[in-house]
């Protein structure tokens, strides 16, 4: 079959490929997917209009896909039923991300118009920067985007051992490499982050960040059984965190926040970062499988991605104390729950034995 774009409308299993005419360009199509397009309330309705979005692509310089994808919000409209009145309107205006030299199309929203209120503009870091594809090894340890967009995705396929050099201490736990190319990247994790908002009253937010950090960390080795426990180590993950909010009435008239991740000691001093790595990287899964005649074998895979990335459940770091301080010298500090402070919860995952199944363990 042959197609110029992927639509909506493309019935095509998620597994097939079509190629274009020209033969060197290859459209991945999903089946298709429903937005909403109405909600009713009693005697109100809440309609949804949507406009075209390019299409973001994944592959690499030899082979390059495109990925369908759902239609761009383009209209909230909110109506009385009985009368037709619009209640409220609102409308969302996207531009894209240059795609230019092999970059990807990244929708942004640029403006947003609420009847009765008006215009609303955002502001983003590194727009009208290259952005990589979906597949891009350019990524650090936890997914982020860290500029090492001289990683060919399929290289990385073909010789994964040579890549992350992964090494073990002497407590069996996996260490990683500071000269790896899952290095994380400050300016590459600020690629998209909302800068800044204007609002219709003439004043400004903008926002600023920094690299997530972190004092201690869940791992597990021999000296712990392979049990989940807190250890004592600093350093860096990939992402960004506030460092500073600023709220503009006008140029001259502002309020800023800053926001320090810290613990507060009991004499009030700041002690070490409060950040917490949740998940930490993982290149290699060993397993035992055990047969139906009970003769145990274990096996190993490398991966080139982390096995993290594949999980969509909560974050990579949490923070256990956070302090704002605002423009008049005063501040807040606010403490959360955190991993040491609540029962443990294993991240090994032990899938149970079934007549068809032989364990295994991550």
């Amino acid at each position: 079959c042959k197609h110029t774009t992927c639509s909506d409308y493309c019935f095509i299993p998620i597994d097939r490929f079509c190629r274009e005419e020209d033969g060197d360009k290859y459209i991945l199509c999903n089946p298709l997917v429903d937005q909403i397009k109405t909600i009713k309330i009693d005697n109100l309705s809440i309609n949804f209009e949507y406009v075209y979005r390019k299409p973001e692509f994944w592959g690499s310089t030899t082979f390059l896909a495109e990925l369908s994808t759902l239609s761009l919000l383009r209209k909230i409209i909110v109506k009385n039923e009985s009368t037709g009145a619009i209640i409220k309107a609102c409308e969302l205006s996207h531009s894209y991300s240059p795609d230019n030299d092999g970059g990807n199309n990244i929708p942004f929203l640029d403006r947003l118009m609420v009847s009765g209120e008006g215009y609303f503009g955002m502001g983003y870091y590194y727009k009208g920067s290259f952005f990589p594809l979906k597949n891009s090894c350019a990524i650090d340890h936890w997914g982020y985007y860290n500029m090492r967009n001289d990683v060919e995705p399929l290289w990385l396929m073909i010789y994964p051992y040579g890549v992350f050099d992964i090494s073990y201490n002497e407590h069996h736990e996996e260490v990683l490499q500071l000269d790896n190319v899952r290095v994380p990247s400050f300016e590459g994790s600020l690629h998209g982050m909302l800068q800044s908002i204007s609002y219709p009253t003439g004043g400004q937010t903008k926002y600023y960040y920094e690299p997530h950090q972190y004092s201690k960390k869940v791992t597990r080795d021999l000296t712990s059984d392979f049990k989940n426990y807190l250890k004592d180590t600093t350093g860096l993950a990939g992402g960004v965190r506030i460092k500073r909010i600023v709220d503009y009435k006008n140029v001259s008239d502002s309020t800023v926040r800053d926001y320090l991740y810290k613990f507060v000691e009991d004499d009030g001093t700041l002690g070490s970062e409060s950040g917490i790595m949740l998940k930490y990287p993982r290149y290699k899964i060993q397993y035992v499988i055990i047969d139906k005649w009970g003769k145990k074998s274990k096996q190993g895979i490398y991966l080139n991605e982390s096995v993290i990335n594949y999980t969509l459940d909560d974050t990579h770091i949490e923070y256990a104390e956070v302090i704002e301080n605002f423009s008049d010298r005063s501040f807040k500090a606010y403490s959360f729950e955190h991993y040491s402070a609540r029962e443990f919860k294993p991240v090994i995952h032990i899938k149970q034995e079934t007549d068809n199944e032989a364990p295994w363990f991550l």
